[in-house]
């Protein structure tokens, strides 16, 4: 995808402008946002309670239909409330890649539809547990279930990973390995075939060389 290269690019330039310096989270977010001008990326910092004193940081995204503001995909720094400097290490950047990867694999998917929904985006599942019903749903979905298999073969692929090591993988361990492959195993097989098709087309072509994890 001509963008995730882009956005690659983008990152690249804000580690190496940042190196090993402490900045502060809004001069982190108005970097992200000056760079990626242009992407129609928005990036925000949102603090969660639940995460107070733990000086965690994590990401999540959001990828709209419709433009807002010129804006479609929106990238959220989650953190630490008391968290106000951090050094961005690569694994950072490698994980904002990674959300902005999934996220544009949502407009892909929407382009080669050609704006259009179809039956395919809903994907039944039935559970007599709530919480499980919604999950699972949402995993299975076929448009979150291809951005996830993409997502988590792009992370394999930069850290050199195979098949073999699919347990060093946070969405195929946790997000797949628990919840699908227990209650919606011919998902689960459908994640792994994706997953596994994508990685072989990411070593044909090279795709995210440079990022990786410390």
């Amino acid at each position: 995808m001509k963008n995730l290269s882009q956005a690659k690019a983008r990152l690249d330039r804000i580690q190496a402008k940042i190196g090993k310096r402490e900045v502060t989270i809004r001069a982190l977010v108005f970097m992200l946002n000056r760079e990626f001008r242009g992407l129609r990326v928005k990036f925000e910092s949102r603090p969660d309670p639940e995460l107070r004193g733990s000086g965690l940081v994590s990401l999540s995204g959001l990828f709209s239909r419709w433009d807002s503001d010129n804006v479609r995909f929106n990238i959220i720094i989650v953190r630490d409330p008391l968290l106000r400097k951090l050094k961005p290490k690569k694994h950072l950047f490698m994980e904002t890649y990674l959300v902005l990867a999934h996220e544009l694999r949502h407009a892909y998917q929407l382009r080669r539809r050609k704006y259009r929904r179809t039956r395919r985006e809903v994907t039944p599942f039935h559970h007599k547990n709530k919480d499980i019903k919604e999950e699972v749903s949402y995993l299975i979905d076929y448009d979150e279930l291809d951005s996830y298999a993409y997502e988590a073969a792009l992370e394999m692929h930069l850290r050199k990973l195979t098949l073999r090591d699919l347990h060093k993988v946070g969405t195929c361990r946790i997000m797949y390995g628990q919840r699908v492959k227990q209650h919606a195993f011919k998902h689960w097989k459908r994640f792994i075939r994706k997953l596994t098709k994508n990685l072989q087309t990411l070593s044909e072509s090279g795709m995210g060389s440079g990022i990786h994890r410390r």
